[in-house]
């Protein structure tokens, strides 16, 4: 991460982080991060990059 943004919670409760993929400066990558629901609300970067952290869903048997 190079860079962040607090905003109050009388804005929207959130968090900005900014910043770069390891080892490939050149693809930029922000995320939103709701700190009064403890969750992501927004990731954006390159789609190879994105894709590759989405993790697998957990299938049950009946």
């Amino acid at each position: 991460m190079t860079d962040y943004e607090v905003y109050p919670g009388y804005i929207n409760s959130r968090i900005s982080l900014y910043g770069y993929v390891k080892g490939h400066g050149e693809d930029d990558i922000t995320i939103a991060y709701n700190y009064e629901k403890y969750e992501v609300t927004n990731v954006i970067g390159p789609g190879w990059f994105i894709d590759s952290e989405i993790p697998a869903k957990e299938v049950l048997s009946p």
